[in-house]
């Protein structure tokens, strides 16, 4: 992360969580029904930038895709979010949460719109060819990108 820019400027965004019922390792190739930790399929969706961000729990694995600016769904992105997990992964969601995270209170504002939310954890920031975004991590563990397979 670039020590230039405003750590607030990745906030003031919506943050659509779909919390699975699995646990699973894409590297592994195992999925399996979740026991504390679940799987996520998320949407970081800032004022110019959208993104998809798959999570699983296994083995701490994040994959992330950059959705430019979604075409003809821009002008509804939270509903394109919540549509595009019920529909590919309706048959293992357990529900789908909205976070709102208010530009003015920064990283600071997180753990409040986390609890607001009904969610613990933590929003971990990420980096990706110079834009940040963050994710939800259900019990504030640090994930990483272990493999290169799409979800």
């Amino acid at each position: 992360m670039s020590g230039d820019r405003d750590p607030a400027q990745i906030y003031a965004c919506t943050l659509v969580v779909g919390l699975l019922t699995i646990e699973s390792s894409c590297a592994l190739e195992l999925e399996r029904l979740a026991e504390t930790v679940s799987d996520t399929v998320q949407f970081w969706i800032a004022p110019t930038k959208r993104w998809k961000i798959r999570t699983y729990a296994i083995d701490r694995d994040v994959h992330v895709w950059d959705l430019a600016d979604l075409g003809t769904a821009r002008d509804a992105p939270i509903e394109f979010a919540i549509e595009h997990i019920k529909k590919h992964y309706g048959d293992i969601l357990a529900r789908v949460v909205n976070i709102e995270v208010p530009h003015a209170t920064g990283a600071a504002g997180a753990p409040a719109a986390l609890v607001a939310s009904g969610l613990g954890g933590a929003l971990q920031e990420a980096e990706f060819d110079g834009n940040r975004f963050a994710f939800w991590t259900p019990d504030g563990a640090v994930y990483i990108s272990r493999s290169d397979e799409a979800s």
